[in-house]
């Protein structure tokens, strides 16, 4: 008899986590998370790497209309001897509210922590990290031309090449040619440009500059799509961010 009631407490201690738990999931049915990649191309190893220039990848996570992206800094020191150390670190976790414009900073990734920073920012002011206000188009000065379709680990994508020329003194232009990747199938508000995608009937999620003799600095950009759904802690975090914005609302 001890057994059997040790176990219904044990149960009943269970039971209000679970039923919060199951309450907040019913509420997330357009969440998820991203990354955004950002390389440049090593033509030593003919490969896209990381660069410092273009920071660490971005860690996305939605959920409707919020967002949480984290921004990572890196740190460098020379000392008198020359030696040079280095350090990264998370810089902040920046919660976002597209439909108020909010922009709200966070040092840690938690329920409790606290914010030391709120903002507005106009439509077409550059941010780190994914910008919902700006209208993502990429440029070209040729017709956009279909490529066959292809699969790249286990992914289906449609493809297109772009030609850009690029003028870069009076009597120089060069030709940037480009590839872009659209992945069907899957319902997102992340595309890489929005007009292409809108074309194709499908978001772009990969952009790759090819390599030639001219393009000093070819790159490529990805949305790789990690989850489709937020774990309980991760609802719990936008739950508590939410109810901050509503308790301390940027003034405008």
């Amino acid at each position: 008899m001890l057994g059997r009631k040790a176990f219904y407490i044990t149960i009943l201690r269970f039971l209000p986590f679970c039923l919060v738990s199951c309450h907040i999931a019913k509420k997330c049915s357009n969440c998820g998370e991203i990354i955004l990649k950002n390389r440049f191309y090593n033509d030593r190893t003919n490969t896209y790497v990381k660069s410092e220039a273009f920071g660490e990848d971005i860690p996305i996570w939605y959920k409707d209309d919020l967002s949480i992206q984290k921004i990572m800094r890196l740190y460098i020191n020379i000392d008198t001897n020359s030696i040079e150390t280095r350090k990264l670190v998370v810089d902040r976790y920046t919660f976002i509210d597209r439909r108020t414009k909010s922009f709200y900073h966070y040092h840690s990734f938690s329920d409790t922590a606290r914010f030391d920073s709120v903002y507005t920012l106009p439509d077409s002011v550059p941010i780190i990290g994914w910008n919902y206000y700006y209208t993502h188009h990429l440029p070209f000065t040729e017709p956009p031309k279909e490529l066959p379709d292809t699969t790249i680990n286990d992914l289906d994508y449609k493809r297109i090449k772009l030609i850009n020329t690029i003028k870069i003194n009076d009597s120089t232009t060069f030709k940037r040619i480009s590839i872009c990747y659209f992945r069907c199938g899957i319902k997102t508000m992340f595309s890489l440009d929005t007009r292409l995608s809108e074309k194709m009937g499908c978001p772009m999620v990969w952009y790759q500059s090819l390599p030639n003799s001219q393009d000093r600095f070819p790159l490529s950009m990805e949305i790789e799509f990690v989850a489709n759904k937020l774990n309980a802690e991760e609802l719990k975090v936008f739950a508590a961010w939410e109810k901050n914005e509503k308790l301390h609302p940027v003034i405008k």
